[in-house]
Order: C-alpha cells, then sequence, then structure tokens
C-alpha cells in the first residue's frame, strides 16, 4: 500500500511523541509509517519498518543535537536509554520540572525537524511522479470558462 497522504503537524507531534514511548516495546502498529521518509528507509532496504522509524528518529534527534544538545540528550536519556525522568534530573543537576519543560520542547523541535523533512520528501516524490506524466496534448481545455 503507497500512501501519499502527508499527517498534519499536529498528528505528527503525536506519532513522534507515540513512538518515543513505544521505543522498547514490540508493538507492530508503528505511528510513523505513514511518512514518506520511513517509506523511503525501508525502499532501500534492509530494515523492517519497526527499524526504519527507530533510524528515523535517531537520525533526527543527531540533527536536534547540533541545536539543542541538552534537549537531544534528554530524550534520549529517557526514551532511548529508559531512565526515569528523576535520574536524569540527578544527572543533569536540574529540577525534575524543568526536565520535563525541557523534554516537552525537545519534543516540539524533534517534530519541527521531521515535519520539515517529511514536506522535502513528498515534494521530492511529487516532482518525480511529475516527472513521469507525458506532457498534456491538448491545446484548449474545454469546460473551465465560466458559466453564462
Amino acid at each position: 500500500m503507497n500512501q501519499t497522504t502527508t499527517l498534519a503537524r499536529e498528528e505528527l507531534a503525536d506519532a513522534v511523541h507515540t513512538a518515543l514511548q513505544r521505543w522498547h516495546n514490540g508493538q507492530d502498529d508503528d505511528p510513523l509509517t505513514r511518512l514518506a521518509l520511513n517509506r523511503q528507509l525501508l525502499r532501500q532496504g534492509g530494515v523492517t519498518a519497526r527499524q526504519a522509524s527507530q533510524r528515523l528518529l535517531v537520525d533526527a534527534l543527531e540533527q536536534l543535537a547540533a541545536t539543542n544538545h541538552e534537549g537531544a540528550l534528554i530524550l534520549r536519556l529517557h526514551y532511548l536509554d529508559d531512565r526515569k525522568v528523576y535520574v536524569i534530573a540527578n544527572q543533569l543537576a536540574l529540577h525534575e520540572g524543568t526536565v520535563n519543560k525541557k523534554q516537552r520542547e525537545a519534543i516540539a523541535q524533534l517534530v519541527d525537524l521531521i515535519y520539515a523533512q517529511e514536506q522535502a520528501a513528498c515534494e521530492r516524490l511529487r516532482t518525480v511522479a511529475l516527472a513521469r506524466l507525458e506532457p498534456p496534448t491538448y491545446l484548449q481545455l474545454f469546460g473551465v470558462e465560466a458559466h453564462v
């Protein structure tokens, strides 16, 4: 099934948060499977849908670390390393509330990164699809004039 629909930003935010929460359990219903980025990784071969989603998240976290190192570290420790917030707070010498706030901000930034990448991937797919179409054979299009 080749879905070309894109997720709205709010849907993507929910999907990314759910995918992070499900990092360690083996549920089959991956919320990121609808992404064009995910399908590109699957087409390259050698990975399952779950591995493609995890690769997508890890790549986005690496990009986030360039602009928000502490936020990316908090997300990595909490979701990927499965550490509790109070452990992260102690490790980083922060208050738990501060860790939670920085985590929310980092997730929003992560979603922004993935959303921008997804929009670019969809645009590339549209360009490729349009390039495959034959040029129009008509000289005049009938039926588009305003009704009298």
